[in-house]
């Protein structure tokens, strides 16, 4: 589910042709999904309230499949924009009851691994996608990439069949209060900016790294999602030892120095290799410590505040791309650079200094 965004993104152009629509009309996909999500994730929490984790989960499912499915099958955009919201409002009640699930099952202390894991799934989805869908769509039809994503929930949907998976419901009203009580504030606008400066760089990696030459980009991009899936190992080993509120600003702060550097380094195949290891290493890093971090509080039901942080990362992503593209046009790699550092370090400054009022942070 978490690689479904990427996959239409990828598939644009094939979509547009399909349609018979232009490339600008048919990416209202891709919008549509990310709004979608956004809306959804904060009234999963009260969905959960009212069904049990185990069903939460399998009517995300069906409902993902039938989103997807009715992209697949009509041959216009307006229908296929209904599908791809049923596909973003899915994901988001599967993400949030994941981690309501998570947060149920597991203990604090195997808490940052059980993340980790989920973490893991996402990133491995989020950076295999785009490659994944583009060759399916060159090798057969758009269509079958988009089918393609089905086949994961499917498996989910066969290991949800354990009894195992018992329900258990959300708390009561009064989870909203949570949200303006230190340090959540503070975590929600540091994963907001996390999200921004990863996707607004990401949008123009190909511009970023334009120097090493189309043959070698997509070695540089494997180091980048090989990175990124191995960051959230790096955060769970980081937790041991440090407070998530750490980990997240060490994120955040190595984040901006890479960022900060790439106009400098991306020419070269060996500054982009170590540039785009640390970018993905300091990026998804931070996702992990800042959920922990939202956990750790105990203000709320994890599985609103979940959804809340979901929704806020959503937003870094829509973001990120719409910021950047202004940034890009207007100064290129150098100000994009420069906006990104610049943002990160405000988001690092932001969670390190409300973590220490606090006094979570050791």
């Amino acid at each position: 589910m978490a690689g479904d965004l990427l996959v239409v993104a990828a598939i644009l152009p094939e979509i547009a042709a399909d349609f018979g629509v232009t490339v600008a009309s048919a990416s209202a996909l891709i919008a549509v999904h990310a709004v979608a999500v956004a809306l959804a994730a904060p009234a999963a929490a009260f969905v959960l309230r009212t069904l049990t984790l185990r069903v939460s989960l399998i009517v995300a499912i069906a409902v993902f499949v039938a989103g997807n499915i009715l992209v697949v099958v009509v041959s216009g955009l307006e229908v296929a924009l209904i599908g791809r919201a049923l596909s973003g409002a899915a994901t988001a009640l599967y993400m949030v009851a994941t981690y309501r699930f998570i947060a149920v099952f597991s203990t604090p202390q195997s808490r940052p691994k059980s993340l980790s894991l989920l973490q893991t799934g996402v990133a491995f989805a989020t950076v295999s996608a785009a490659p994944v869908g583009a060759w399916m769509a060159h090798i057969s039809d758009w269509r079958i990439a988009i089918a393609i994503t089905t086949v994961p929930a499917f498996v989910a949907f066969a290991a949800l069949r354990n009894p195992a998976v018992t329900g258990i419901l959300s708390p009561g009203p009064g989870q909203r209060k949570a949200l303006v009580r230190a340090p959540v504030p503070a975590i929600l606008i540091s994963s907001f900016l996390a999200r921004f400066v990863y996707y607004s760089c990401y949008a123009f990696v190909a511009s970023i790294y334009g120097g090493v030459g189309p043959q070698r980009l997509p070695v540089v991009l494997a180091a980048l999602g090989t990175a990124s899936v191995l960051g959230n190992w790096v955060a769970a080993l980081l937790m041991r030892r440090w407070s998530p509120f750490t980990v997240g600003v060490v994120g955040l702060t190595g984040l901006a120095c890479t960022v900060g550097v790439l106009p400098f380094v991306g020419g070269s195949l060996a500054g982009a290799m170590v540039s785009a290891t640390c970018w993905g290493l300091f990026g998804w890093m931070i996702g992990l410590a800042q959920i922990e971090a939202l956990f750790s509080t105990g203000d709320a039901d994890p599985s609103f505040l979940g959804g809340v942080s979901y929704t806020v990362t959503a937003l870094g992503t829509a973001a990120g791309g719409l910021i950047a593209g202004m940034c890009f046009a207007a100064s290129g790699v150098r100000g994009l650079s420069l906006m990104a550092a610049a943002a990160s370090l405000a988001g690092a400054v932001i969670l390190g200094t409300a973590s220490s009022r606090k006094g979570y942070r050791r």
